[in-house]
């Protein structure tokens, strides 16, 4: 089971490290078992990475290069338990 938590910019993140994402997160910690791949959950093949500052997620790259898409279903269930 991998560990989803927001760190300290609001990013997402999905490890498997329970001690690095306590260390790491600006808050809850939530179990599931998105697939992941750099720290980042995969979605449809795709690392999305998801600002909850901004509510904004995104593919091939972040904020400043990557394209913006509607948040998937399985980040919004994550979202939801890290509340």
């Amino acid at each position: 089971m991998a560990i989803a938590y927001l760190d300290k910019e609001h990013v997402l993140h999905v490890i498997d490290d329970k001690n690095a994402a306590a260390r790491e997160a600006s808050g809850k910690l939530a179990e599931t078992d998105i697939d992941h791949l750099g720290g980042y959950p995969v979605v449809d093949g795709k690392d999305v990475i998801y600002y909850a500052d901004t509510n904004k997620a995104y593919v091939d790259g972040n904020k400043s290069d990557g394209k913006e898409i509607s948040i998937p279903d399985a980040i919004r269930a994550l979202l939801d338990q890290l509340k």
